[in-house]
């Protein structure tokens, strides 16, 4: 630095020098000789976009960098995670789409995405009025694990609005926002805002900083991203402690360490499990007002109590909530997990170490960034240390290394929806027949038991594990799971069509039926429904990749619909009770009149 410094100075004399004409030749070669090196030692200021929200250290936080020295290790497998690389900037290889320019349908008409020297230009309607087009440079970028959304320069001064297409990478295809979700298909787009709707979690201690009176955002954040401080609280004080060798060495003596730092494995389960859950729960702001300065960084910090914060929302509290909600509380929404397990007796009723807690099962500076699971958390261990009689085959009641046989296939089913699949719940309970009649919600046992239906479960449950079934069972003549995938709502669709043609699904109940039920989904109102109802025909061989586009017109879509139908119904196939008659042939009249209940309620799942 120094070095930089004196080079700095010699470059400045010698433009002066050589200015006022004095030593000219001599002054001008300083600052030729000196330039080069100035311009390698110091920091380059880097070519961002114009809108960036500012990114600082203040106060007690420091940024990630102040780790990497000491916790190298730690800071890498951070870097490798989905949480590090939730919001970027939009530059170079943070921008996932393929370079080039794209021309993308939304509603009402088309965008235009030119992806060219590390930059993203996008020309879509002005979101303040959509009938004007704008042109405006892409500011950031959120999500890098399954697909990403793009971020451009507002109507007010330092807001960001949402583009109105993302990129899915896994699919390696542009998205209409509206589509990406389960929505109506009817619904208008959401006015979204980053410095609003998503800030909070996708950025380390953000604050939206809006003044009402200018009506301006003055947003800042620590870090973009989900970075150490996120989890850990702030770092100034632990790394200016640190900074001294003999303070490192005197750390390693028991009773010595640094309380400055939270560490989410050695808080208790109440609060670690909390700290999880300043994101993934559906929650809002105790103190409104407040939130719209400082967001949550002023009034929650790792290792707090979340209540003081935040209220966790239950369905009572809602007017509506069906979407968001089984109708017995269980959130259905991906992503809310804190929501699920404060629901759960292994978490509200246990104590000390025998209570259930996120970091019992997840570890997020482990080898696997996807669901950052322990090793003991596949095999059953957490649960064995708690419920160790359960953990033998004689409860099970499955063989041993089936899917059965698991904890979490059993008392943690996907029965909740994002990122066009269902997700495992995190409301830790047992399959239940009753439930499933009031509410919809599926047992456990019928989403590998895909062709069976609750009077089969509740026989199962009684025989097996002595669990009654106190309510009379209304007449059935179809499997489970197959009514909700042709009559249940847009959510319970969903996740029909994900786990009808699931690997547990699949090994446990074949593979013969599913065809002609998913091939009648690919005309669902949902996109999101078609979108997984067609990749489950690709999985099962009934349609080519890329055969089937799930936003085709709809007439389009009608005629592979009933070429996939045509196809199954011109084999045999084995005898099924559900929507087959013993030839093997498909009952259209039973798939219509299923099809004829379906529940129109809308629901809105944004995630």
């Amino acid at each position: 630095m120094w070095l930089a410094l004196v080079l700095a100075f010699i470059a400045a004399w010698a433009v002066v020098r050589h200015a006022r004409g004095e030593r000219g030749r001599y002054a001008l070669a300083g600052a030729i000789c000196a330039a080069p090196m100035l311009g390698f030692l110091l920091p380059v200021t880097e070519n961002v976009p114009v809108g960036l929200p500012r990114t600082t250290g203040r106060g007690l936080f420091v940024g990630s960098g102040a780790c990497k020295t000491c916790h190298p290790s730690e800071h890498a497998s951070w870097d490798a995670s989905f949480h590090s690389s939730m919001t970027q900037v939009a530059r170079g290889k943070a921008i996932a789409m393929p370079v080039g320019q794209h021309q993308i349908e939304v509603a009402g008409g088309f965008v235009q995405a030119t992806h060219e020297g590390g930059k993203l230009t996008i020309r879509m309607p002005d979101p303040e009025a959509l009938s004007t087009m704008i042109e405006r440079e892409a500011v950031l970028t959120t999500g890098s694990h399954h697909y990403q959304a793009y971020w451009v320069k507002g109507g007010r001064d330092g807001e960001l609005r949402a583009a109105p297409f993302v990129w899915h990478i896994e699919a390696e295809r542009f998205i209409p926002r509206h589509d990406v979700f389960l929505q109506p298909p009817d619904q208008p787009d959401a006015r979204v805002r980053w410095n609003s709707n998503c800030l909070v979690c996708h950025a380390t201690a953000a604050e939206p900083r809006h003044d009402p009176e200018r009506d301006v955002f003055e947003t800042q954040a620590v870090e973009l991203g989900i970075a150490c401080e996120s989890c850990h609280g702030p770092g100034g004080p632990h790394a200016d402690r640190y900074r001294d060798p003999f303070a490192r060495y005197a750390a390693r003596e028991p009773g010595e360490r640094n309380t400055h730092i939270k560490n989410p494995q050695k808080l208790d389960k109440q609060r670690s499990t909390e700290l999880c859950g300043q994101c993934h729960s559906y929650a809002i702001p105790r103190d409104e007002e407040a939130w719209w300065s400082h967001g949550y960084a002023a009034s929650y910090s790792a290792g707090d109590d979340l209540a003081e914060s935040r209220i966790v929302l239950q369905p009572q509290a809602l007017e509506t909530s069906e979407s968001l909600f089984w109708g017995d509380g269980t959130i259905r929404v991906g992503g809310r997990e804190y929501n699920g397990l404060a629901r759960s007796s292994c978490f509200v009723n246990g104590e000390g170490e025998r209570k259930l807690g996120c970091v019992d099962c997840h570890q997020l500076h482990g080898k696997d960034p996807n669901d950052q699971l322990k090793p003991e958390a596949i095999t059953g261990e957490v649960c064995a240390s708690c419920h160790e009689a359960e953990a033998s085959a004689l409860h099970t009641r499955h063989e041993e290394g089936s899917v059965g046989a698991s904890c979490y296939g059993c008392h943690m089913p996907r029965i909740s929806y994002a990122l066009y699949r269902s997700q495992r719940s995190h409301r830790v309970d047992s399959p239940n027949v009753e439930i499933a009649v009031a509410t919809g919600r599926p047992p456990a046992c019928n989403l590998c038991h895909v062709d069976r239906t609750l009077g089969w479960t509740a026989a199962a449950l009684e025989k097996g594990w002595g669990i009654e079934t106190n309510i009379a069972l209304p007449p059935e003549d179809l499997a489970f799971v197959v009514k909700l995938a042709l009559s249940g709502d847009a959510a319970s669709r969903v996740i029909a069509a994900n786990e009808l043609v699931s690997k547990e699904a699949i090994a446990t109940s074949g593979s013969d039926f599913q065809t002609p039920l998913l091939a009648t989904l690919l005309d669902d109102p949902y996109a999101a429904v078609r979108f997984v109802a067609g990749r489950g025909l690709v999985e099962q061989g009934a349609l080519s990749p890329g055969e089937y586009d799930f936003l085709a017109p709809r007439s389009t879509r009608l005629t592979i619909r009933d070429a996939v139908l045509s196809t199954w119904n011109s084999r045999r196939h084995a005898d099924r009770s559900e929507l087959v008659h013993p030839s093997g042939v498909l009952d259209y009249a039973r798939l219509q009149a299923e099809l004829a209940r379906r529940d129109d309620r809308p629901i809105t799942i944004a995630e």
